[in-house]
């Protein structure tokens, strides 16, 4: 589809939160083989669909509607991730959705497989219980930058003395 066809991307700020889409688009895209990356996009729900992807942008686009819904979430990335392989191929004029449909149905269960993996591995490192995501340094979730940190009461206290050893005297 083209960007004309695209619904109205939905601000940041809206969309859901603790979706696992953008890790399982992330899983599926490199499982297919898929250059670049893709990029979850949100939309509101418009009556006429559930995903689409951009394939101008390597986007999958989908509605808010899905947000509770962890298997249709899954589902709707699989179908769309099935287009972006068929138009990798070549075949982007010939979408076929029976294909998607049941590409969405398999990608469920790949999902469920990869997931029961995870949980095999971190159970069997015998330090975490669950797999879990790092979020580092440079992430939306740190503090942001304070340019005024000199400033700051907590800055301008007095040092702790170093401590003194023997060859100090």
């Amino acid at each position: 589809m083209s960007d004309r066809d695209l619904p109205v991307a939905l601000p940041i700020a809206q969309w859901p939160r603790h979706s696992i889409a953008q890790a399982a688009l992330t899983f599926g895209w490199k499982r297919a083989r898929l250059p670049g990356t893709g990029i979850v996009e949100w939309f509101r729900p418009d009556g006429k669909r559930l995903g689409q992807f951009d394939e101008e942008k390597n986007e999958v686009w989908l509605s808010t509607e899905l947000a509770d819904n962890e298997t249709e979430v899954l589902r709707t990335i699989g179908h769309e991730l099935e287009h972006a392989v068929e138009h990798h191929h070549g075949h982007g004029a010939l979408f076929d959705e029976k294909r998607a449909q049941l590409a969405g149905d398999r990608f469920v269960k790949l999902w469920d497989e990869h997931i029961a993996d995870l949980h095999a591995k971190a159970a069997a490192s015998g330090v975490a219980r669950e797999p879990f995501q790092r979020f580092f340094a440079g992430s939306a979730f740190d503090a942001g930058l304070d340019d005024h940190a000199f400033q700051t009461v907590e800055a301008r206290q007095p040092h702790a003395r170093r401590p003194r050893y023997a060859y100090d005297e």
